[in-house]
């Protein structure tokens, strides 16, 4: 049992300076029954206990206040916060776990309304959800741009597409990636229609690995095969042809993505 092949374990372990100290006194000798209780303790043994603090959704009131000048008589009053626009509102730490657990744990509306009244005792609608949805994709506008540069810029990109159902029709989710940044894109079209309209590849000037779909070679960048294609394509020569080469080609290409990965380390230094 434990986690994928690979992937760093983790132990819980004491912690130096807990949240939370609670002793347990000895108040009398379990041998004779003496009293204890004004006995200074001569050390401790410790355990410790990792939990979550019962969590609840909290109401903060604002009030700004209003205050008639004595002298002229002009009706003052405070000013709210920025983020407090409306008389009633979600607050951004709320819709931030929402939007976190839509989208990035990928639990549908009617399931993420259900675990905050499960968890929190709180029903939030489905409509407060795709609002802060919707919110959030505004305020990431200005991310999504520079992520698109960071790629643009990058001097090996991998792109790929796949199908998608999207209120019930299907359209294609492209993505292009480096270790660093990934950008994802939902368009109706799979070829360059959709390319262009992404922006990426046009304007990319270094090495884009892909997996032969023929319109990614409208590009004028440098191209490379991926090598997850490769395996399979090599695969499936290995057990229809029955030939002994697919599979040395398949042992030198895992051979030196080995090597590389064992370099890469050492040349991040």
């Amino acid at each position: 049992t434990g986690g994928q092949k690979g992937h760093p374990g983790y132990t819980l372990k004491m912690v130096e300076n807990p949240d939370h100290i609670v002793p347990h006194q000895v108040s009398a000798c379990k041998g004779c029954g003496f009293s204890l209780k004004e006995t200074e303790a001569t050390g401790y043994e410790k355990r410790q206990m990792f939990d979550l603090p019962p969590i609840r959704v909290e109401t903060t009131e604002h009030r700004a206040e209003k205050k008639r000048c004595p002298y002229c008589g002009y009706l003052n009053k405070a000013t709210f916060p920025e983020e407090v626009k409306q008389p009633v509102q979600y607050g951004s730490h709320l819709k931030a776990i929402a939007v976190y657990l839509s989208q990035y744990q990928l639990l549908p509306y009617e399931r993420t309304s259900e675990l905050f009244s499960d968890l929190f005792n709180h029903q939030l609608s489905q409509a407060t959800l795709v609002n802060a949805n919707k919110r959030c994709y505004e305020i990431l506008e200005p991310v999504e741009e520079k992520i698109k540069e960071e790629i643009i810029a990058s001097p090996v990109v991998h792109f790929d597409e796949t199908g998608l159902h999207i209120k019930g029709k299907r359209e294609w989710l492209h993505v292009a990636s480096t270790e660093t940044f990934t950008f994802y894109a939902a368009h109706a079209k799979r070829g360059c229609e959709a390319t262009n309209e992404i922006g990426i590849l046009p304007k990319f000037q270094g090495t884009a690995v892909h997996d032969f779909w023929k319109p990614y070679f409208k590009y004028l960048c440098q191209h490379a095969l991926c090598n997850a294609h490769h395996l399979r394509n090599l695969t499936g020569i290995l057990e229809q042809d029955k030939q002994d080469w697919p599979q040395d080609m398949i042992d030198l290409l895992c051979e030196i993505k080995k090597i590389v990965d064992e370099k890469k380390p050492v040349a991040n230094q």
